[in-house]
């Protein structure tokens, strides 16, 4: 999937269904009272957030490819969780060869 592809989608069953299908939840935090958790999803990232407390089932997407805009998170941001994550969404094969 691609950042043009999500984006695309219409509805936040969609967006929400391709995030859990093919992303890997990298970070969150909080911010004016609400949770963001952010996601990388094959060569981006999306923010979900939830409108409040009182309304979870309400969402707000925001998708993006800059690592720019990745600043609030970088302190708690596991390197390694995200290389086994883009690992897990390549179509690349790595091979270990050992002599």
């Amino acid at each position: 999937m691609t950042l043009y592809q999500f984006n695309l989608l219409e509805d936040e069953e969609e967006k929400l269904a391709a995030i859990l299908l093919n992303g890997e939840c990298i970070g969150s935090r909080k911010q004016e009272g609400e949770e963001i958790f952010l996601y990388q999803v094959c060569s981006f990232y999306v923010e979900v957030a939830s409108a409040g407390a009182k309304d979870k089932d309400v969402m707000n997407f925001r998708s993006f490819s800059s690592i720019d805009q990745l600043k609030p998170y970088l302190d708690q941001i596991n390197i390694l969780e995200v290389m086994i994550a883009n690992l897990r969404n390549s179509t690349v094969r790595i091979y270990w060869c050992i002599s």
